[in-house]
């Protein structure tokens, strides 16, 4: 992964407005388990591409991580309100949810 940071800075340097470079580094932080530097870049892709449902669950899962549970769900609710039938977040609100009620 060291590799690849620095390739999607000099795109992102050369063209900042290339969101899916965001989303697919991304991505490989995500497999790299850096969680910080991957909700870094999915908040920048949103910033460029806020009708991406798929993306707002992930950032919702990056929030969780990191014990963000609120702002998780608010990301996870973006993600329903763009597309209704997304069962994942559907799921991960309700888990969400479930936790604060019974702690």
């Amino acid at each position: 992964m060291k590799k690849r940071g620095p390739k999607f800075r000099k795109a992102l340097d050369i063209a900042p407005e290339y969101a899916q470079a965001l989303y697919c580094w991304a991505a490989l932080e995500g497999d790299e388990r850096n969680i910080v530097m991957q909700g870094n870049l999915l908040k920048r892709y949103l910033r460029l591409r806020p009708d991406q449902a798929t993306a707002f669950d992930q950032l919702g899962h990056v929030l969780e991580g990191e014990h963000r549970e609120s702002e998780a769900v608010v990301a996870w609710r973006r993600a329903i309100a763009l597309n209704p039938q997304y069962s994942e977040a559907t799921y991960s609100i309700a888990r969400a949810l479930r936790r604060t009620d019974s702690g």
